[in-house]
């Protein structure tokens, strides 16, 4: 981290127009009483191209580099938080800090780990700012997060050779711990950067060759310009031939109270299986986060699979190593040796889990074990997992006790009798969940359903209703799909408010869910995976699916199909992307399902009789108007999919080259007939841009 000038780059004027009108449209908001705008969300993503500008311009004054670890930059960052900046100790402040949303002093270039690990979080000594605060009186709110264009962080850390950073002050140590300056990957740069100074430094006793050679190898755009000018500095203050390899150590500096109490931006990063269940051998690590519309969120993992290839096993098996080990003994788990694949020379397994913050969990068993082994360390991160029978909590039948909530919640995906925890009791009492906290998990609980119109959620003594155009309807009166979808949202809900305070945003874990697609109306299942990535952003979800529609709305590298080879049956997994703007029924035909069509029995048995037709050298009168009645047939029952004889020409000569005959002699009959085809059928020719 460096100081930067921000004086020297203007914003675009486009910005200044965006924020002067978003700016009025939510202060509008704002001004309405608060009973009126609880559950109202603020903010929708910018417009593409205003973002991209927005980016093209941090670029230039951050020189592409992330304005707090200065790895490479990608996307525009609020130093504050648009809203529900999360304070000391985990409180959230809703409100703050919607005026700075749009203001170009506020918008940092960042990269998506940075921007995972800052997440809301904005600690401050001081009172917060009132609403409209802006320019130096805003420094009156003393954050603890060093500002690279503010404040200069040399005055609060401190940059070494062996590529730690060490805090000088407050300041620098919550800045460290909140945007993880000391991950073990930015410790490998920083010392491979710190290295290669030196030996150019030690290569020159020329100071004007040597700064030469120093600024021909890393310029003003290199990476980790800190370490770079720290360790230059501190060359130049020491003789090289008496000069002290050791790194200077600073003054100790006491943590600040309050954010050890912050959960770490700590993720689960790869998995690798050996011989569990159906699974010999599975290798699977996360995409990097992407950033949409200015908007950074955790990668998923989708896993596409026929059943008995290995996909639920995927998924108990993750479930299984970050099992807490009191769940080891309620009953849930089956001996260890049965867990165990059933193939020839197989007596052992495991199952090992690697998190970003360099830690491994993994979980043993072999052959005659009744328990599990594990060792190592998991990150104190909420893991919740679902299986295909996902059944919805009975209000009655639950004790009035409001449900316990687990950081560990898995039991649901071994066992389909154990229904999903009952929320909506949780969520209605007053004395545990604040009307505040209600209306924001409101806020993110609407945002999953597709309600149209100004809907509401309201709770009573018992329940939680829907208000909708003046209409209240109880949540049990919904439909099952959207008992099925509120459920489940409600159930993540509940078990992950333990570390965002209620704020969705914020909240971060593994999720795993199995069938995704159950219960879902198409149009839904086409959106479930935006809508879920976009209410739990720093959520790392597991899904397994058989549809099609579910698999729209993912991005690079997050879809991996599963099968088994036809000749030696072993597990393969590929990733394979499904491109923006397919249908569904390209998925299906793609590599994706690999079906050969997604035609009924009954069509495809009529076009393999018109294919054989196709091919014969010559017809009979009654073989012409068999042919004739089978293409008036396709063309009824395939619409705009073959509604031209050329098309469906096409569609029975694809067909007709996967028979058996030589390709060359088929292939000439067939464009034989299909010229004929044509020039009966001009209008079909042209239907076809012939």
């Amino acid at each position: 981290m460096i100081f930067v000038d921000r004086s020297r780059v203007e914003p675009p004027r486009e910005l200044l127009v965006y924020q002067r009108e978003e700016l009025a449209r939510v202060q509008a908001l704002m001004a309405m009483p608060e009973l009126d705008r609880a559950q109202i969300k603020l903010f929708s993503p910018m417009p593409r191209g205003l973002n991209q500008l927005i980016v093209d311009q941090l670029s230039i004054l951050f020189n592409g580099r992330c304005a707090f670890c200065e790895r490479a930059g990608s996307h525009a960052e609020q130093f504050r938080p648009r809203w529900r900046a999360t304070r000391l100790h985990g409180e959230v402040d809703g409100e703050h800090y919607w005026w700075l949303a749009n203001e170009w002093d506020n918008l940092h270039l960042c990269c998506g780990t940075c921007d995972m690990n800052k997440r809301n979080l904005f600690p401050i000594e001081g009172p917060a700012a009132p609403p409209l605060t802006t320019g130096p009186a805003l420094r009156e709110e003393r954050p603890l997060l060093i500002d690279p264009c503010v404040d200069d962080p040399r005055d609060h850390l401190t940059f070494q050779e062996d590529g730690l950073v060490v805090a000088k002050s407050d300041h620098g140590d919550a800045t460290i711990k909140i945007l993880r300056l000391n991950s073990r990957e930015l410790v490998a740069t920083r010392r491979n950067q710190a290295e290669n100074v030196i030996r150019i430094c030690e290569s020159f006793s020329d100071e004007v060759e040597r700064a030469e050679a120093l600024d021909q190898r890393f310029g003003r755009h290199g990476f980790h310009q800190a370490v770079i000018q720290a360790v230059i500095e501190r060359f130049q203050r020491a003789d090289p031939a008496m000069r002290d390899p050791s790194p200077v150590i600073p003054p100790f500096v006491p943590p600040v109270p309050g954010v050890e109490a912050l959960s770490d931006g700590a993720w689960l990063e790869s998995i690798e299986i050996r011989n569990f269940k159906a699974i010999g051998a599975l290798d699977l690590t996360f995409p990097a986060p992407q950033s949409v519309d200015g908007i950074v969120t955790q990668p998923w993992l989708m896993v596409l699979a026929e059943n008995g290839v290995g996909k639920s096993s995927l998924l108990q098996a993750v479930a299984l190593a970050l099992m807490p080990e009191h769940a080891r003994d309620d009953g849930t788990l089956r001996p260890a040796h049965t867990w165990l694949r059933r193939a020839p020379r197989v007596s052992k397994g495991s199952v090992r889990l690697t998190f970003s913050d360099g830690r491994q969990r993994t979980l043993s068993f072999q052959k005659g074990w009744t328990d599990f082994q594990w060792s190592g360390d998991a990150p104190p991160l909420p893991v919740l997992a679902y299986g295909a029978t996902r059944l919805l909590p009975d209000f009655d039948d639950e004790e009035p006790t409001a449900p316990i909530r687990e950081a560990v919640s898995v039991r649901n995906l071994f066992d389909p009798r154990y229904p999903l925890k009952n929320a909506e009791r949780a969520l209605v009492n007053k004395e545990r969940v604040s009307e505040e906290q209600f209306d924001r998990l409101a806020v993110d609980l609407k945002a999953l359903l597709p309600l149209k119109g100004s809907a509401w959620l309201l709770r009573g003594e018992r329940r939680i209703a829907t208000e909708l155009h003046g209409t209240t309807m109880a949540l049990d009166e919904l439909s099952g799909g959207y008992q099925s979808v509120l459920a489940l949202a409600m159930d993540i809900m509940f078990h992950l408010t333990g570390s965002s305070r209620f704020d969705m945003e914020s909240a971060q874990g593994v999720v795993m869910i199995d069938e995704i697609e159950l219960h879902l109306h198409p149009m839904w299942k086409i959106q479930i995976v935006e809508k879920l990535r976009r209410t739990f952003p720093r959520v790392r979800f597991i899904v397994s699916t058989h549809d099609a529609l579910c698999v729209q709305g993912l991005r690079k590298g997050e879809l991996r199909v599963m099968h088994r080879h036809p000749e030696d049956q072993q597990l393969r997994i590929e990733s394979i992307d499904v491109p923006a703007g397919a249908r569904a029924d390209e998925i299906l035909t793609g590599p994706w399902f690999g079906l050969q069509s997604t035609m009924d029995a009954d069509t495809l048995a009529l076009m393999a009789e018109h294919s054989a037709l196709l091919q014969c050298r010559t017809l009979n009168a009654r073989q012409k108007r068999d042919l004739q009645q089978m293409e008036n047939e396709l063309r009824h029952r395939m619409g705009t999919f073959g509604n031209t004889r050329s098309h469906r020409a096409a569609l029975a000569a694809a067909a007709a080259l996967e028979q058996e005959r030589p390709m060359p002699s088929a292939d000439t009959r067939i464009q034989a007939r299909l010229q004929q085809i044509l020039r009966d059928d001009p209008t079909g020719a042209e239907g076809e841009g012939a």
